[in-house]
């Protein structure tokens, strides 16, 4: 305890300190007590300091982590969102994963700040495009009411073309073109009757339904290779196909002379 206090005492003695401001020369004791607070209040200063240093480095840590992980998602489900208003708005086929996503996560997410801001002009426009949806489905309804037609769905078979040659079906159905119309037609003939069902009703069924599209004629060797196209990923039996193009163009043999295409 001694040679402790003797070297306390021997650091902290009072010390005078001279100034001279140019006139004259000025005289300032710093005693021994006063430079003890003074270090004490430096060894504080540093403790704290240390200690806020480490608490930055390990602490906090997963928290910043987590605030972006949850920003992130946020805005990972705005953007899922716009995706399937954007898909809806074009009159795209619209991925089950992201309805899935979206239904799992309803209503909004962000409560303030600039995401909240955009998730409330986001669900402005989705109410618009469901009214629009709405209306388009309706004057469609009615113009098939209106022409007698009546919609087969054609999604199975889209789905198992595969994505490549799905869309590439979609694309040709959208040339301006009544031989490719016609040709689509005999694919999708093809399709139901070659591969998903080929009794002889559903062949039938499928005929009376090409003859009240006006669609019905005899499947063509080009229209085969062109279904083998859509249809390489099933990678369908040619002969399979050959069979239903000689059980189809049978109904259209001449009776008394005479070829009934529609």
């Amino acid at each position: 305890m001694t040679q402790v206090l003797a070297a306390t005492t021997g650091l902290f003695r009072d010390r005078d300190l001279f100034i001279h401001d140019g006139s004259r020369l000025r005289r300032f004791r710093v005693s021994a007590p006063l430079q003890a607070v003074f270090f004490v209040m430096l060894l504080g200063i540093v403790a704290w300091a240390s200690y806020a240093t480490a608490r930055l480095i390990t602490g906090p840590h997963s928290v910043s982590l987590s605030l972006p992980a949850a920003t992130e998602a946020r805005a990972r489900m705005i953007e899922q969102r716009q995706a399937l208003i954007e898909a809806a708005l074009a009159g795209q086929k619209i991925d089950s994963q992201l309805i899935a996503a979206a239904a799992a996560a309803s209503g909004r997410l962000a409560k303030d700040g600039p995401l909240a801001r955009v998730e409330e002009q986001q669900l402005a426009q989705a109410a618009l495009v469901a009214k629009a949806l709405d209306v388009r489905y309706q004057v469609t309804a009615a113009e098939l009411k209106r022409l007698g037609i009546t919609p087969e769905p054609l999604e199975s078979m889209i789905d198992a073309l595969g994505k490549a040659a799905g869309h590439e079906y979609l694309r040709y159905l959208e040339r301006p073109n009544e031989a490719h119309l016609q040709n689509a037609a005999q694919v999708l003939l093809i399709w139901q009757v070659g591969i998903v069902d080929g009794s002889e009703r559903n062949l039938h069924y499928w005929y009376r339904l090409m003859q009240k599209a006006r669609l019905a004629a005899p499947i063509t060797d080009a229209q085969i290779r062109l279904a083998q196209g859509f249809l390489r990923e099933l990678d369908p039996e040619l002969s399979d196909i050959v069979l239903l193009q000689q059980r189809y163009n049978a109904l259209f043999l001449p009776e008394d002379g005479v070829h009934w295409l529609h």
